[in-house]
């Protein structure tokens, strides 16, 4: 896992992929993605630039067949969809087939032994690719209601994790009333814990989601006034 941090390029990194990749486990696949959004992103290259544009194919098969067969853990995957996402590799590519094994594997999956965190993560990973795969997300809705239902397991998602969630489900046109209610009135017990930012995107969501959660914009309303600097 050190050897795949400290990659100084993406040359290097898909050397050591080239080199230790058949020994992989899911840690070693969210720790390459991870370094390998750096490199793409942080260094401004496109990934058109790559010398090791088969090798780069072979990281996403091989990720991808890892996903297929149970070998990714839910941790790992809210990771790598994650930066996939961050790395702007949302479109077309050698890596779609990572978010069809991500699709299906989340149909087969028992969601409710996934963390908050991750939840947060995949859903609005695929918000970024709700046209390819929009069956995942009524799986999704049940996984989040099933949550915030449970006081204990709602406490799980701190407020930015709400934030994410509506901003998400909304992106994705997936505005199901019942779910928008549940989020409405836990983003209203937690406004205190938003910031300005945080609660633009909150007040988005629902206007696009057409939810009225009347106490919820009420309550934006009253942190707005005295801070509207904040939101311009």
């Amino acid at each position: 896992m050190r050897l795949i941090k400290s990659a100084r390029d993406l040359d290097e990194l898909l050397q050591i992929y080239q080199s230790s990749g058949h020994a992989f486990n899911d840690r070693h696949y969210s720790g390459l993605w991870v370094t390998l959004r750096k490199r793409v992103v942080d260094k401004h290259l496109g990934l058109t630039s790559m010398k090791g544009l088969d090798t780069f194919r072979k990281v996403c098969e091989d990720t991808a067949t890892m996903i297929s067969n149970e070998l990714i853990s839910q941790r790992a995957l809210s990771s790598i969809l994650h930066t996939l996402v961050a790395a702007r590799l949302s479109g077309h590519g050698p890596w779609d087939r990572i978010w069809t094994e991500s699709a299906t594997a989340l149909t087969r999956a028992d969601l409710s032994m996934f963390s908050a965190q991750s939840i947060c993560n995949i859903v609005w990973a695929f918000a970024h690719v709700k046209d390819a795969h929009s069956e995942v997300f009524p799986m999704l809705e049940h996984a989040v209601m099933t949550r915030l239902q449970n006081r204990a397991q709602r406490e799980e998602f701190i407020s930015q994790g709400i934030g994410s969630l509506a901003w998400s489900f909304a992106t994705a046109g997936h505005t199901s009333p019942a779910l928008f209610d549940a989020l409405a009135n836990v983003a209203h017990e937690r406004l205190s814990e938003f910031n300005a930012h945080e609660l633009s995107n909150v007040a988005w969501a629902f206007a696009t989601a057409k939810s009225s959660a009347p106490r919820l914009f009420d309550g934006i309303a009253t942190r707005a006034i005295p801070s509207l600097s904040a939101f311009t």
